[in-house]
């Protein structure tokens, strides 16, 4: 088992010595395909084994699910750079000029090939259902200092209020629950908790000890105390001093799981 406290730096030793792919299938013609990848090269080489169409459908599906609810990411204030439902007037600034919130060509030629090679070694899975995109997640190994950074934009309150409660020093290394988008016309069926059991399943087998993400949506957060601690992790969600994110009151939390110890 990898030790993931130290460093960020350079390759853990052993933990993977090449892009892998594992598929799985449920049923007729539903498909996951989970890729796995140590580095940022690893990373890009995974993102290139799809195709263009399936670049495509995930940006589409990545639209679809930020565009929908609880979000409504549909446009972004040129003003503020705010995300807003509407194209009329900034909530936020009262700014008039609005731009797409995510383009299709930055989401395939910029946005995801970021987002899976500034998480390594780091996961993504794929669900299609007779060739078509129903979704995917990704996460993969950041510093929790640095997440709390990159994510809560370096608020000292926030950060002490999250290694105060886990326990967890800042630099050690965490698996970040990145994103997870699925087609609305899928959503509520179970293809989302699949989704999620592939990539923990995955970042276990890795051998991370420390799993953590955050989000406003509840059910979501005790989905994952379920299968968390069905994989042999402890698990503890809060609000942290300091977020005072909410949508339509729901505050958003942050949760931690860490692998049990055996003896």
């Amino acid at each position: 088992m990898l030790d993931l406290y130290g460093t960020i730096g350079g390759s853990p030793c052993g933990i993977l010595s090449f892009m892998k792919r594992v598929e799985s299938r449920e049923g007729e013609g539903r498909v996951f395909s989970t890729y796995t990848y140590e580095n940022g090269d690893q990373a890009l080489e995974a993102y290139a084994a799809l195709t263009d169409e399936q670049r495509l459908a995930m940006a589409k599906v990545y639209q679809e699910a930020f565009g929908g609810y609880p979000w409504f990411e549909v446009f972004k204030c040129n003003q503020c750079d705010e995300f807003t439902k509407t194209n009329d007037s900034c909530s936020h600034c009262g700014g008039a000029s609005f731009s797409e919130a995510y383009p299709l060509e930055w989401l395939v030629n910029e946005y995801f090939p970021h987002m899976m090679g500034a998480y390594t070694p780091g996961v993504l899975v794929i669900l299609e259902d007779e060739g078509r995109m129903i979704g995917f997640t990704t996460g993969g190994a950041i510093g929790l200092g640095q997440l709390i950074q990159d994510k809560y934009k370096g608020k000292p309150e926030i950060l002490a209020s999250i290694i105060g409660q886990t326990g967890v020093s800042p630099a050690a290394v965490v698996f970040y629950e990145n994103e997870t988008c699925i087609l609305a016309t899928s959503q509520q069926k179970g293809s989302g908790g699949k989704l999620n059991l592939a990539r923990i399943e995955a970042a276990s087998e890795i051998g991370f000890p420390l799993i953590c993400g955050r989000s406003v949506n509840q059910p979501w957060i005790s989905l994952k105390e379920r299968q968390l601690t069905g994989l042999g992790y402890d698990f503890m969600a809060f609000g942290p001093d300091g977020d005072t994110y909410e949508v339509e009151g729901t505050r958003r939390q942050f949760f931690m799981a860490r692998r049990r110890s055996h003896g």
